[in-house]
């Protein structure tokens, strides 16, 4: 409970359920029941609460390259404003704009602030390495574990050249001498 008096803070801890957070490469959570302890700070100002939170999630995805999967951790940091008046969209914008989020009942869905700052927080192109070699496009090799690993290339319409010995014994003449 914050006190409706500017400046008042309170910080709870909360147990928050990770969901199927994820965009087409990335997820949070290193389960599928990944729950996270996070600290939530709640700030009442004169017209709304500021929320803050610093919170450190796990983090899996593939290397976009290589496919070799990653997991790490990610601080994401986490401040929204909720008005204590629900606001409507302003008329003649953007259609897409979303209303100021608000205190209902004097309470706060920090659900929508918390998914939004995770998903933000997830590479669009996850890479484990910088320099990542990635896969042979023949063979799938992974490149990083075979640095010196080539195909021989033929390009098909020149195939029929391969048999032609280039360096084979010289051909007799027309008296059956090796000289031209």
């Amino acid at each position: 409970v914050v006190h409706r008096q500017p400046g008042s803070r309170v910080v709870k801890t909360r147990r928050v359920p990770v969901g199927d957070w994820a965009n087409d490469v990335s997820s949070v959570g290193a389960g599928e029941s990944t729950e996270l302890e996070v600290d939530f700070g709640f700030e009442s100002a004169q017209d709304g609460i500021l929320l803050t939170s610093e919170v450190d999630t796990p983090i899996r995805a593939e290397c976009v390259r290589c496919l070799e999967p990653l997991d790490w951790d990610e601080t994401v940091e986490i401040e929204e404003f909720y008005s204590y008046d629900p606001q409507e969209p302003p008329s003649g914008g953007d259609s897409g704009t979303d209303s100021v989020p608000s205190v209902q009942h004097g309470r706060i869905d920090t659900e929508p602030a918390f998914r939004d700052a995770m998903l933000l927080a997830l590479p669009l192109r996850p890479l484990c390495r910088d320099d990542c070699p990635g896969l042979c496009a023949q063979c799938g090799v992974r490149l990083a574990d075979h640095p010196g690993h080539v195909h021989e290339q033929l390009d098909q319409r020149w195939a029929g050249l391969a048999d032609i010995p280039l360096n084979g014994p010289k051909e007799s003449g027309p008296n059956g001498s090796t000289e031209a």
